[in-house]
């Protein structure tokens, strides 16, 4: 039911377009293997929006990280780092999510 969860997150970030937690949720699930809709590069982009959203509350981009760093670890490190470009990178470290950036740095390396 994946698609219809989607819809559901995309509909609450149209209706409320401050709100974190759905727009990380929805991005956490563009990296699910068994996501139809799976963009590893759109779910990268989507949590640092996110992120942008909290850009004052390190303690909230900590948990945004969080949730997304566990579900990142689904995605091959080489396809992270493909997907993961120095200025997203860049802008990921500076919000306090380095879970992910550090996981595709150690794939180029």
């Amino acid at each position: 039911m994946y698609d219809k969860a989607a819809e559901a997150y995309r509909s609450a970030v149209r209706y409320k377009p401050d709100y974190p937690e759905g727009m990380n949720d929805l991005a956490a699930m563009h990296l699910d293997p068994e996501y139809a809709g799976r963009d590893v590069r759109g779910g990268l982009r989507r949590h640092q929006e996110a992120l942008a959203l909290v850009a004052t509350g390190e303690g909230q981009s900590r948990k945004l990280c969080a949730t997304f760093g566990q579900r990142s670890r689904s995605v091959p490190a080489d396809e992270m780092a493909v997907a993961l470009d120095a200025d997203l990178r860049k802008l990921l470290i500076a919000n306090h999510c380095t879970c992910v950036a550090v996981q595709a740095t150690a794939a180029k390396s």
